[in-house]
């Protein structure tokens, strides 16, 4: 009796020496607890294996740890255009013609095998992270989905104000627009599914839930989130500014806690 193999992912033990084929590059490296792919012509991307909700701050701990080791080795690189960390995940972006998808590759392998060493999920390795104390003005016009909120979870609204404006949120990653910041540390009982039909627009500086993480729009926006408040800017920074030095005010592995401003 004869049976036809499985296909899997290429494995790789040292990722330093190993060949890599034509097959690998096509459709990923297979590491201990990530796979490396190429995106496009010019981007390769480690992403984290699928894990529970529970578990996601503990995997994002290590994308931050991933990138600091890849910026602290390779970020001076001329062939380097943008390291990206995201939602467990970190896309490296490259010029291809000064070196091949095949030297990335390796790099990052490498760098992903050295952090395994260690223990990536213990520390924040963003040692110029600041802390951000942000007025929010819950409710009202402000924030049109409080109420469902607080009645999706049983909860009075200033209960559901108090939870989230006690709660310490650090920066997971920034992206969908610029300035956007994806926010860990949302109270488990504010935890809500994101809108079954997606506002067209939803304004500048709304502070809203969904899912597992809350945020702000730093600009007019179509989105699926629950709003329940706005970020008053009239006396703090902007979110994002093009022209300021750090264009975002929020960066990863950033501290926030929201002050509740119309209380």
């Amino acid at each position: 009796m004869t049976t036809t193999p499985q296909k899997s992912h290429p494995k790789i033990s040292d990722p330093s020496s190993e060949p890599l084929d034509q097959e690998s590059l096509q459709h990923g490296l297979q590491l201990a607890g990530a796979r490396i792919y190429t995106y496009g012509e010019t981007a390769i991307v480690l992403e984290l294996e699928k894990s529970n909700e529970r578990l996601a701050p503990a995997k994002q701990q290590c994308i931050w740890a991933l990138t600091h080791l890849f910026q602290q080795r390779w970020a001076e690189h001329p062939s380097i255009r943008d390291i990206v960390p995201a939602n467990h995940n970190m896309t490296i972006i490259f010029d291809p013609l000064s070196e091949p998808f095949s030297a990335w590759i390796r790099k990052l392998s490498q760098c992903w095998q050295d952090l395994n060493q260690e223990n990536p999920s213990t520390a924040n390795p963003f040692t110029g992270a600041r802390t951000h104390r942000l007025a929010v003005a819950y409710g009202g016009e402000y924030g049109p989905d409080l109420k469902a909120v607080a009645q999706i979870h049983g909860l009075d609204v200033e209960e559901v104000i108090k939870r989230h404006s006690t709660s310490m949120y650090t920066v997971a990653f920034v992206g969908f627009q610029p300035g956007f910041a994806y926010l860990d540390g949302l109270d488990p009982a504010l935890q809500t599914p994101r809108l079954a039909q997606p506002r067209t627009r939803i304004p500048a500086n709304s502070v809203a839930i969904g899912g597992r993480q809350t945020g702000i729009y730093p600009a007019d926006s179509p989105g699926g989130w629950h709003i329940i408040g706005r970020y008053i800017m009239e006396t703090q920074a902007s979110l994002f500014d093009a022209k300021r030095e750090q264009p975002s005010l929020l960066s990863t592995g950033d501290l926030v806690n929201f002050v509740w401003a119309n209380a």
